[in-house]
């Protein structure tokens, strides 16, 4: 689509471009829901004039349910973190989260970095190895308790 001499007339060109692409009943049905149920994304997807504007859109309003919940809104910014703050998030907050890590990262494109992209078709073939930083809700926390060696999973020790 292009970004540029937005207007009523290429508005609706750009809609009922889209009418030509193909969802089956139920993504449609979904999506119907979605935004029912979720007024302010409705009205975000309906008075973005692009992409850019839907995103930053979404983001505004993510950030703002998020920040209903400090708690919340410094474990999103890494102010905050461990097992204690991880447990003060709820659901809602999760999806918050989740939700603004897919729009801080829309877009980025990595280049090629030469790996055996076979080695990743199967679990099989997957290998220990280094990944990118996740965003702390992704980590698992550290318990605070410590593991017992007198027991495995093949009984306890003699």
């Amino acid at each position: 689509m292009e970004s540029s001499h937005y207007n009523n007339h290429s508005m609706e060109t750009s809609v009922h471009e889209l009418d030509k692409i193909a969802i089956s009943v139920k993504s449609h049905k979904l999506l119907k829901q979605l935004l029912n149920e979720n007024p302010p994304l409705k009205e975000i997807m309906q008075n973005a004039r692009n992409d850019t504007e839907a995103l930053v859109g979404v983001r505004n309003w993510v950030l703002e349910e998020l920040k209903k919940n400090p708690d919340a809104y410094r474990f999103y910014k890494r102010e905050v973190h461990g097992r204690k703050a991880f447990d003060r998030l709820n659901w809602h907050d999760y999806a918050a989260i989740r939700i603004l890590d897919y729009v801080d990262h829309a877009g980025r494109e990595f280049d090629d970095l030469g790996e055996n992209i076979s080695e990743y078709e199967s679990i099989w073939g997957y290998s220990m190895g280094e990944t990118e930083p996740r965003m702390p809700l992704y980590e698992y926390p550290e318990y605070e308790f410590k593991v017992t060696d007198k027991y495995t999973n093949l009984g306890p020790k003699i």
